[in-house]
């Protein structure tokens, strides 16, 4: 038995795939949903009783930067799935790899997936939207749970060679997508090896860097990406007019990597900036301006001062027409 491909408006986003497969995508959305919250559990526990050394703290934090900043929304968000800037084959491979510590699927899959929300924002192609899986279309609670967790283990799979065909002539791209597993464990191997060499008792070394620096830091990313899927779409403001219910969210912003600056990011996708006021904190872009001072990247895009007010003059414009 397959699942069946979804066509909208005659053209195929999604692809049928077998049982067993379904399964593993299961599974692997059961992972990142448990286990990191019972590592984090464990970890707070641990800190209560015990107390928190620094190594385990520091160690979050590095890894927490290498994966949410680096690799989400650095490398798949911003370099792969909108080609907001340029950078070489090496440092290219680095941020992916680091996205793939966060364990949110391979870059090939998950790029295909944002491109497709990207497309169908709200709307009925849209792979995790708080809105359209309702009939009442309000959201609500059951919005909010599908749009953050329920859509990993309901939603059709979406058509890789539709959304990311560019990604595979990249010859990288495709031997770090096929060893996705084993660069994701390593994002839980290498803290927790730190942790034994620079902790006093190397066994507690090892198990507080495999918690802090793995589980704890899995656990955070995981829920931070997907505050932007469901929190940005049903909190916050709005600075642009966009066909989608995208907001920007100023206290989600610094853990997310300036992903909740997400009104910013919709109207102007193809943006290497998403905190686009001088006050919105966007540590992605900060990151790549540090490339770019480098000379690892070039070619970042950004809008306009006149598209950003035109735009903002059009949102103005359609709030006193309601």
């Amino acid at each position: 038995m397959r699942e069946t491909s979804q066509v909208d408006g005659g053209r195929q986003i999604t692809v049928g795939i077998s049982d067993r497969t379904k399964l593993i995508q299961q599974m692997h959305a059961f992972g990142i949903t448990v286990i990191p919250a019972v590592g984090t559990v464990i970890a707070v526990y641990l800190a209560f009783v015990n107390g928190l050394e620094m190594y385990a703290l520091t160690l979050f934090l590095v890894f927490y930067f290498m994966t949410m900043v680096l690799g989400i929304t650095v490398g798949f968000h911003r370099l792969l799935s909108h080609c907001a800037f340029k950078t070489g084959p090496v440092v290219e491979a680095m941020l992916t790899i680091f996205g793939c510590f966060a364990f949110q699927g391979p870059p090939i899959y998950w790029v295909s997936n944002h491109r497709r929300h990207h497309g169908h924002s709200d709307t009925h192609g849209d792979i995790h939207s708080p809105y359209f899986k309702n009939e009442d279309k309000t959201g609500g609670l059951k919005g909010f749970i599908y749009s953050h967790v329920g859509w990993m283990f309901d939603h059709k799979t979406t058509s890789t060679i539709k959304y990311a065909s560019n990604l595979f002539k990249n010859k990288n791209m495709l031997f770090i997508n096929k060893n996705y597993y084993r660069f994701a464990v390593a994002g839980l191997v290498l803290p927790a090896l730190i942790g034994a060499f620079v902790a006093a008792d190397p066994l507690e070394g090892l198990a507080m860097g495999f918690l802090w620096g793995g589980l704890v830091r899995v656990f955070v990313s995981y829920h931070a990406t997907s505050s932007v899927n469901s929190i940005a779409h049903m909190i916050g403001s709005r600075d642009y007019d966009t066909n989608d219910t995208s907001r920007n969210n100023a206290w989600l912003s610094i853990v997310s990597g300036g992903e909740t600056w997400h009104n910013n990011h919709h109207a102007f996708p193809s943006s290497a900036k998403f905190g686009l006021k001088w006050w919105q904190v966007d540590l992605g872009f900060y990151a790549v301006c540090l490339l770019k001072l480098l000379g690892l990247a070039w070619d970042v895009k950004t809008p306009s001062n006149h598209l950003m007010n035109k735009k903002n003059q059009m949102l103005n414009k359609h709030l006193k027409e309601h």
